[in-house]
């Protein structure tokens, strides 16, 4: 299975991140998303140029793991990230594809099929799709389960990855799914083993989306 990096301010301070992001990088992620949702433009801006410095410096064969700023368009665009992920209740993907054509990448949170259709509608190149298990980033959510996320993807015409209190003990109940991938915020911003945790994530297995991989 893919996996992606989501930062959290609230759980590795952000003057820790671009360490994280180059020790995530050279342990396999497939990309990395800054969510700092409280930081304003300027500060959000110079993170994300030093967390690109770090990556690009970790670069393995695959080149520099994609970074991604959530929710800011301009601070992506300004500060030359690989892509935006929009909430579910952001900036319209189709308004954000119209600005930046590919290879930008635009992504997007979802909580139900409905709002799945839509993303693929709007053309967004993935869907984070949760909370998948009981998560501390969003203590009144309802988990979903395996159940409800199997029968989302069921009906996906886009790319989905798992979120929500995904970790290499919760993601055994993945395997056989058809994912993209999973994103992690807690999990790998303090594993203490980070590439053992990276690799536990890869290790499960999925079946293949019928959507064509991107990013």
């Amino acid at each position: 299975m893919r996996v992606g990096l989501v930062s959290d301010g609230g759980v590795l301070p952000p003057a820790a991140l671009p360490g994280r992001a180059a020790a995530a990088a050279l342990a396999g992620v497939d990309w990395i998303q800054i969510r700092e949702k409280g930081m304003g433009g300027a500060a959000l801006l110079q993170l994300l140029r030093q967390v690109r410095a770090a990556v690009a410096q970790a670069a393995g064969p695959r080149g520099p793991v994609p970074v991604l700023v959530n929710g800011r368009l301009d601070v992506a665009l300004a500060g030359g990230a690989d892509g935006v992920h929009l909430p579910a209740r952001g900036l319209p993907a189709a308004d954000v594809r119209r600005l930046a054509p590919r290879p930008f990448l635009v992504g997007v949170s979802a909580h139900t099929p409905a709002e799945l259709a839509a993303a693929a509608a709007a053309g967004a190149d993935y869907a984070l799709y949760g909370p998948v298990f009981p998560t501390a980033s969003h203590p009144g959510a309802a988990p979903l389960g395996r159940a409800g996320l199997a029968a989302a993807l069921a009906g996906a015409l886009l790319p989905v990855w798992a979120i929500g209190g995904v970790s290499p003990g919760t993601a055994q109940d993945l395997a056989g799914l058809p994912l993209e991938g999973c994103a992690a915020i807690r999990s790998l911003l303090l594993a203490p083993d980070l590439p053992a945790a990276v690799a536990a994530l890869r290790a499960v297995p999925t079946s293949p989306p019928s959507p064509p991989r991107t990013g």
